[in-house]
C-alpha cells in the first residue's frame, strides 16, 4: 500500500490515547498508565502509532477519513485502525479503535500526569534532605549569636516541620504504593492491608498541602527566610497541591 497518493491524516488525531477497558471510578485507573498509546503523523503523510504493539512503531496508511491501513508491519494487510471522534459523558475525543481494543485520547495534563509527578517527588525528594539541614544551621546560628539573633517566628518554624512531613508522607506513599500494586490484581481484585492502609495518607497530606500554601503566603507577607528559602518553600507547597490534584485524578483520594 503506497501512502503517497492518499490523504495525510488529521494531524488532530494526535497524542497520547489511554485504553478504555478499565474502571475509571476506582484506583484501577492508574494502569491506564501501564499501557498508553502514542499516535503521531510523519512528515510523509503516515500514522504512526506506538504502544499497541509494545514499543514497536507500527504505520498505517489512510484509506478513508479516519480509516486506516497497515503499512509493511506486523499487523495483516486486511486490518484496520480507526480513530471516530465520541461523545462519552459529555466529552468529546478521538477514540482509536484497533482489533478488540479502544483507546481515548487524552487531554495534555492526564497525557503528562506521570512526567508531572517525578518531578514533584524530585522537589519533595530535596525538601526531605534540605529541611532539617536548614532547621539545624539555623538553630545553631541563634545560639551562636546568643541575645543578638532573635529567635526564628513560630510559623516558619511550622513551615519547615509541615514541609517536611508533607515531603516525607508523599515519598513514603508513592513507595507504599509501588511496592504493593507491582502486581496489578492487586489493583483490581482487592488491596492488600498495607495499601488500604496507606490509602489515609493522601487525606493528611491533602491537609498538610492547604497549610503548606497558607504559611508560603505568610512567609512572603512577612518576608521571613531568604529569597532563596521562601522561592524553595513555595515550590514545595505548589508541588504540594499538584500532588494532591494527581491523588484525586488517580482516584486515591
Amino acid at each position: 500500500l503506497d501512502p503517497g497518493g492518499l490523504a495525510a491524516p488529521d494531524p488532530a488525531v494526535q497524542g497520547v490515547y489511554y485504553p478504555t477497558r478499565l474502571s475509571f471510578t476506582r484506583m484501577e485507573k492508574v494502569l491506564a498508565l501501564v499501557a498508553p498509546v502514542s499516535v503521531g503523523v510523519t512528515d510523509d503523510g503516515r500514522l504512526r502509532v506506538t504502544g499497541v504493539l509494545g514499543a514497536q512503531p507500527t504505520y498505517w496508511a489512510q484509506i478513508e477519513p479516519g480509516l486506516y491501513a497497515p503499512l509493511d508491519g506486523p499487523f495483516p494487510p486486511d486490518a484496520r485502525l480507526l480513530i471516530e471522534e465520541r461523545t462519552v459523558g459529555g466529552e468529546t475525543r478521538p477514540y482509536l479503535l484497533v482489533g478488540s481494543m479502544s483507546y481515548a485520547r487524552q487531554p495534555w495534563y492526564a497525557a503528562n500526569s506521570l512526567m508531572i509527578l517525578i518531578l514533584s517527588l524530585v522537589i519533595f525528594l530535596v525538601a526531605v534532605i534540605t529541611l532539617p539541614v536548614t532547621a539545624g544551621l539555623n538553630r545553631r546560628y541563634t545560639r551562636l549569636a546568643g541575645s543578638a539573633r532573635p529567635l526564628e517566628p513560630m510559623p516558619a518554624r511550622l513551615a519547615r516541620w509541615a514541609g517536611w512531613a508533607l515531603a516525607l508522607l508523599v515519598l513514603v506513599f508513592w513507595i507504599a504504593f509501588t511496592a504493593f500494586s507491582g502486581d496489578i490484581y492487586n489493583l483490581v481484585f482487592g488491596l492488600p492491608p498495607v495499601l488500604q492502609g496507606a490509602l489515609v495518607l493522601p487525606w493528611i497530606i491533602a491537609v498538610l498541602a492547604v497549610v503548606a500554601a497558607g504559611l508560603a503566603v505568610w512567609l512572603w507577607v512577612r518576608r521571613v527566610w531568604t529569597l532563596a528559602g521562601r522561592i524553595g518553600f513555595t515550590l514545595l507547597a505548589l508541588a504540594a497541591l499538584v500532588q494532591v490534584w494527581l491523588l484525586a485524578f488517580w482516584n486515591m483520594l
